[in-house]
């Protein structure tokens, strides 16, 4: 979840520089609010995290969310 935490503030990072570049994004996403370059980052989203459970010795099970946050 950090991972994903990380990447988004990364694209926010991105995306603020290049505004100060006078450099307009295109588009927004629809999950979390942030402008994005390409069409295709529209309905991107990062699942989290949510549950980890230990199946035996050498097997975890992995639950995943597609809970969103809007950003801004």
């Amino acid at each position: 979840n950090e991972i994903v935490t990380s990447r988004i503030q990364a694209h926010l990072n991105f995306i603020k520089k290049r505004e100060l570049q006078d450099k307009k994004s295109k588009y927004i996403n629809d999950n979390y609010g942030f402008p994005t370059i390409t069409r295709q980052e529209i309905k991107m989203k990062i699942p989290r995290i949510s549950n980890v459970n230990m199946v035996n010795n050498s097997s975890y099970e992995i639950d995943y969310s597609f809970e969103i946050q809007k950003t801004i």
